[in-house]
């Protein structure tokens, strides 16, 4: 299908040959007159400017966010994705492995991270490694973690909050991050530090060595890191009953002991079990299932290692790789099982409450006609102590290597080929039981194959472990190839300056094989999906000074534009062309001035095209505010071949001043707008839902529209998964889960820095401030819904994060404090305010240059404080979810509290 854009190409024709005529004609007149002829110093590129192709050049219009070595150094954090997150443009929401409740979460099974400028969207930010893409991390072939790459093997991390599709195609909606390896080390060093909180810890040990020589270096960095998991019950302020905070209760009634549900009443199950005269009418247990057997983080492991490498072949040809291993692994415990269960008479067990008439039994009972039942809302025993166990993991490799060719008059020919595998695997552990074999315990009149909900006797370990003798695993293997061939160098020189071109070509291929399989451990079958694409684009960028130093004026010292663009032929979804222009205007020696307009696109990911799971019913707690309590729902997912890209176009404008009378102060603001349109969601886990039913209208059935739905998908062989068909069939609500193109996002706001570094006889000090204010973000939910103002609100950007540092330097010492803030925001499904969040961090080091003799010379030592004065989330009235809510909003504050570091580095 051919993708209908609104293109800027003809604009940037006619703008190219209206500039071109001129140019070229001074450059005619120039190149008449004598000119010395010297070959170039051959060196090695290696890794251009993140944001351009054009080698030597910065982003043109855009601002760049770089966090240097001494930035990463200086964080406590244990990995590569808690560094970018300490600066403000980086968002928790969506992909990441303290909440799988917002956008893109649903598919995070291995609870991977990914980086999300501005909290546009988790897919929204292409993160790249060296300038090049790297194979994703996950089972949908989605996203990399960052932190699968060493912290120590980082010389920067570089951030372009702008639109960057005309330079890099997909994904790079929001922006890009280049993840920049170090080359040239010489020596070696290592480094270790250890974490500790409370009933929480974390450690990371590190090195790398390097070794230079006249034509080439060879770096290698290693690390293994570790945190523990954080367990709900360690966390008062996680709970399902809020109503002493002034909450809502979120408790369920399918509980241990349960409650029997018969001729319209509630019978609570008394805790020494049940009798059919102890069951009182009206009565009802209630549970927290979540905060005694849920982790808010899972436990998980990183072991990593990189190896960068460049050579020189001839005077005029250099070869580089870069290699990257790694492995993550984790676990997670999570709720046991819990649901309604339907209970004949036939059961050994069977008890109901005196003089009450049975309800008659379904055919889905598995007994015969005239046979009676009750439900009984139950929680099974957990196989993991009181809960139920998830254990995932991935595998990545990756290898790249190229060639750059120098070529006559300083052009440059780069080629490189990248090969890159990973495999990924979710396994829960005996979370679902057998269908048939539940229904079989349940109508047993056996008591050595009848299961018991009614609490009069415990159920045997051989009993449950054949009920739940079922496993789901969810594995996926992604292998990708990435060729790309580029030319860049100066097309003519003017009084302006030069002008650059750089044009290449790209081919990628992935193939993804994934799905799913459920059953016992020892011979699951599985669904799996083969599925491919390949991408061929082609591109070109133009740098173009209009006025540079020879040809100056008063209020324009310099002036530079910049034309790029893109073309991607999908296999799959079509074709899509992406244009951006760029201007920086240099006003004097303190004022700069940058804008850029362009368009960008996320093709939609396979796993949003075809689902591994296959089409299912899941039956899911919702806290419905129509009736006040919590009730069991229906949702829906499967494949949806009719999605398309979304699309985005963006606009920015940055001013860069610098202070003459502290050297060294500068600001920067930077305004942004996008429009982002056909965003790609689904709510599978979204179980607030109807708590915002009007912005989700859509996708909600009610009553009898939702059963009859149901049945029609039961009747083309859907399955029900964390619930039984019956529970299904008399559903009062239906979601639909898949993967839809529902929204639109209208978003601007303004990024700024303010830094000032200053003297004293005391020592040397630098100030630093930068953070993201939103003007406005508005949201439309949904094709049909109307764009709706969401700043400030729950699971969308706050108006303004912050985070401010104050850094004092003297002699061996160096003494950080940092302050981070968000501001307070609406809990869109109560009306309440959730407080403001400031935290404060202190970091401090000291290194050693004599005094403990050799092995001591370079000796570093550290602490650092996260979270200071251990402040607890603000209370936040949301429903307990799998990875948080329950009393606070995971996507925006961390449960962890204050974790005191250690650190040790040592250089060689």
């Amino acid at each position: 299908m051919k993708i209908k854009r609104i293109s800027l190409y003809s604009s940037l024709v006619a703008l190219i040959g209206t500039l071109a005529t001129p140019l070229y004609a001074v450059a005619q007149q120039q190149s008449n007159d004598p000119q010395p002829t010297k070959e170039p110093e051959p060196e090695v590129i290696t890794v251009t400017s993140t944001g351009t192709s054009i080698r030597g050049a910065a982003p043109v219009g855009s601002s760049l966010i770089d966090l240097d070595r001494e930035f990463i150094e200086s964080s406590g954090s244990v990995n590569t994705i808690d560094v970018l997150r300490e600066t403000p443009q980086i968002f928790g929401f969506g992909v990441s492995d303290a909440s799988r409740s917002g956008n893109g979460g649903a598919t995070n099974i291995t609870y991977s991270n990914a980086i999300n400028i501005r909290g546009i969207g988790p897919y929204a930010t292409l993160t790249i490694m060296n300038g090049r893409r790297v194979v994703s991390t996950d089972t949908a072939g989605a996203a990399f973690d960052p932190s699968m790459i060493p912290s120590i093997a980082l010389e920067r991390l570089e951030v372009v909050a702008d639109g960057a599709s005309a330079v890099y195609g997909s994904d790079a909606v929001a922006g890009v991050a280049n993840l920049i390896l170090r080359r040239g080390f010489e020596g070696a060093q290592v480094e270790a530090q250890y974490g500790s909180g409370d009933n929480y810890s974390e450690y990371q040990i590190g090195a790398i060595a390097g070794k230079t020589w006249d034509s080439g270096q060879v770096t290698v960095a290693m690390q293994n890191s570790f945190r523990s998991n954080l367990f709900g019950g360690d966390r008062d302020f996680y709970r399902a009953d809020l109503t002493s905070l002034g909450g809502e209760d979120y408790r369920i009634n399918n509980c241990a002991p349960g409650n029997i549900f018969v001729g319209g009443n509630s019978y609570a199950i008394p805790s020494g079990g049940a009798t059919p005269d102890n069951l009182e009418a009206g009565t009802m247990n209630l549970c927290d299932n979540m905060s005694n057997s849920t982790d808010l983080l899972p436990e998980r492991e990183f072991s990593s290692a990189v190896v960068t490498l460049n050579q020189d072949v001839t005077d005029n040809v250099a070869f580089f790789a870069d290699m990257l291993i790694a492995t993550r692994e984790g676990k997670r415990y999570s709720q046991p099982y819990n649901a309604l269960l339907l209970v004949p008479e036939t059961n050994a067990y069977f008890v109901a409450p005196q003089d009450v008439t049975l309800d008659p039994c379904p055919a889905s009972a598995g007994v015969g006609p005239n046979v009676g039942c009750v439900n009984v809302g139950y929680t099974f025993p957990g196989f993991s102590g009181n809960s139920t166990k998830n254990t995932f993991e991935s595998d990545v490799w990756q290898v790249t290597g190229g060639f750059d060719i120098w070529l006559p008059n300083d052009w440059l020919l780069s080629t490189y080929y990248t090969i890159g595998h990973s495999e990924d695997s979710s396994l829960n552990e005996r979370n679902n039981p057998v269908a048939g074999n539940l229904t079989a315990a349940l109508a047993s009149s056996d008591p050595t194959t009848a299961l018991n909900p009614f609490g009069t006797s415990a159920n045997s370990t051989e009993l449950l472990e054949n009920i739940f003798d079922l496993y789901t695993d969810t594995p996926g293997k992604t292998d990708i190839q990435d060729f790309g061939l580029k030319v860049d160098g100066t097309l003519f020189s003017t009084d302006s300056g030069d002008i650059k071109m750089a044009a290449g070509i790209n081919y990628y291929a992935m193939d993804l094989y994934t799905g799913q399989g459920r059953g016992p451990i020892e011979n699951i079958p599985y669904r799996m999906n083969d599925l491919s694409r390949d991408v061929k684009s082609a591109y070109m960028e133009f740098y173009i000074p209009l006025i540079g130093e020879a040809n100056s004026m008063t209020g324009i010292q310099s002036l530079v534009l910049n034309l790029a663009g893109r073309i991607d032929d999908y296999s799959d979804v079509g074709r899509t062309e992406n244009p951006k222009i760029g201007l920086d205007w240099i006003v004097n020696d303190n004022l700069a001035i940058h804008a850029s307009y362009g368009e960008s696109f996320r093709a939609p990911l396979l796993t949003q095209l075809i689902s591994a799971a296959g089409a299912s019913l899941f039956v899911q707690p919702y806290f419905d505010p129509t009736v006040g309590t919590t009730i069991r729902g229906v949702t829906r997912t499967g494949d949806n071949l009719n999605l398309v890209p979304e699309t985005a176009e963006t606009f920015s404008l940055g001013i860069d001043y610098s202070f003459d009378f502290l050297r060294g102060a500068r600001m920067s603001i930077n305004y942004f707008d996008v429009t982002y349109e056909g965003q790609i969601n689904r709510q599978l886990s979204n179980l607030n839902l109807l708590r915002d039913e009007a912005m989700f209208q859509s996708l909600i059935l009610r009553g009898e529209e939702a059963r009859a739905e149901v049945a029609a998908l039961l009747d083309e062989g859907l399955g029900v998964r964390r619930g039984s068909e019956d529970e299904a069939r008399n559903t009062t609500v239906l979601v639909d889960g898949r993967n839809l193109n529902l929204g639109v996002t209208e978003a601007s706001g303004i990024d700024f820095t303010f830094v000032a570094p200053f003297k004293t006889d005391h020592g040397y000090y630098k100030a630093s401030l930068m953070g993201t204010w939103y003007d406005s973000f508005k949201v439309a939910q949904t094709p049909d819904a109307e764009l709706v103002e969401r700043v400030n609100d729950l699971n969308y950007p706050m108006s303004l994060r912050m985070r401010a540092s104050l850094n004092w330097q003297r002699d061996n010492w160096s003494v950080t404090g940092f302050a981070n803030y968000i501001n307070s925001y609406t809990n869109t499904f109560t009306g309440d305010t959730i407080d403001t969040f400031t935290t404060f961090e202190f970091s401090a080091s000291y290194t050693f240059e004599d005094g403990l003799g050799e092995m001591g010379r370079d000796l570093r030592v550290g602490l650092f404080v996260r979270n200071l004065l251990d402040e607890e989330p603000p209370f936040a009235d949301i429903a307990p979810s799998d990875n948080g809510g329950g009393g606070f909003d995971p996507q925006v504050a961390s449960p962890i509290g204050r974790v005191i570091t250690l650190s040790l580095s040592k250089t060689f």
